[in-house]
């Protein structure tokens, strides 16, 4: 292998950020970057300009000899392109103004974490990501955790109401290693992204399935029944087995990016296969007469807790809409 010379251009993909320098995955290793100047200014100004998972090409700013040991605070070189993303996690980031957030980039999977118990199982979330990754163009699949404990879910229903829209799901105990097979083949040779409420176990998980990487892991208070945050940042780690995970911090509430009320329906599958059958072709299924949807549900042709969840959901963003006007 040859010296790489200070102003060799490389392309890579990003596998963390930390303000505004990022470690990029390269073929001489890993190496800490941060933007050519224009691409900083834009930084400054807009969020989600450079994420986890982006491909990028990054010119060297200094000589790396064969061998050398790349150090995790030097800056060895600076983005200057970044590539077309082909599917993305994103999330609204509230402020003055309500803009986009991107979690990470060029993922083939979002992986659901949640628990039967302790944290309380929320359809509501499961619901909220599997927009997202509908939205994002990304596979969801729903990782129920925990099964060893005691609990009152009906696990043969979930399933039933999850593979009637084509969701796969799976269960497991990171601390009983019931399903880490299973957990495993599903990251196989994949770009995942792990999601889900504070404390279900996501880090467990990965810990189970990759000894190597030693992710911190919380505990859930006994009193609030709540997890707490142990992962940071999000990161990329490549996997023994093939593949790559990205692990990110627990959410207890998830916003819909660039939704509204009206467009829901057509983010539930069910419902959005029975809502051109309405005597109103804006017809909410809320209250309306005449509505498919809701003779469907009464029929059983559509579950009741999904359309639960489509109605708390449709709810909560046209509070949202109130609110911003």
């Amino acid at each position: 292998m040859f010296t790489a010379k200070a102003g060799d251009k490389l392309t890579g993909s990003v596998v963390s950020a930390y303000g505004l320098y990022y470690r990029v995955q390269t073929e001489l290793g890993q190496i800490q970057c941060a933007l050519r100047e224009s691409l900083r200014q834009e930084a400054e100004s807009r969020h989600s300009v450079v994420v986890v998972g982006d491909n990028v090409d990054v010119e060297l700013l200094v000589d790396i000899d064969p061998g050398e040991e790349l150090k995790k605070k030097k800056t060895y070189g600076a983005i200057f392109k970044i590539y077309p993303r082909h599917s993305k996690f994103s999330r609204p980031k509230r402020g003055k103004e309500e803009i986009e957030q991107i979690v990470a980039a060029n993922i083939d999977q979002m992986l659901i974490i949640s628990a039967v118990k302790r944290p309380q199982f929320k359809m509501g979330l499961i619901d909220r990501f599997l927009i997202a990754a509908h939205q994002g163009s990304l596979e969801p699949i729903i990782v129920l955790n925990k099964i060893d404990l005691e609990h009152t879910l009906d696990l043969n229903r979930l399933e039933q109401i999850y593979k009637s829209i084509n969701v796969s799901m799976i269960t497991t105990s990171a601390t009983k290693k019931i399903g880490l097979d299973k957990f495993r083949e599903v990251l196989t040779n994949k770009h995942s992204i792990v999601v889900g409420q504070s404390g279900t176990g996501k880090s467990s998980l990965l810990n189970a399935v990759e000894k190597g990487l030693k992710l911190k892991v919380g505990e859930i208070s006994d009193y609030s029944q709540k997890g707490t945050h142990t992962t940071a940042a999000v990161e990329m780690h490549p996997l023994s087995f093939g593949g790559y995970v990205v692990d990110t911090p627990g959410l207890k509430y998830l916003g819909l990016w660039n939704i509204e009320a009206e467009d829901l329906r057509y983010l539930y599958p069910e419902i959005a296969g029975y809502s051109e059958k309405c005597r109103f072709r804006n017809c909410l299924h809320m209250s309306e007469p005449g509505c498919a949807v809701k003779e469907a549900v009464e029929e059983e042709q559509i579950y009741p807790e999904r359309y639960e969840s489509y109605l708390k959901i449709t709810g909560e963003l046209q509070a949202e809409e109130s609110f911003k006007k």
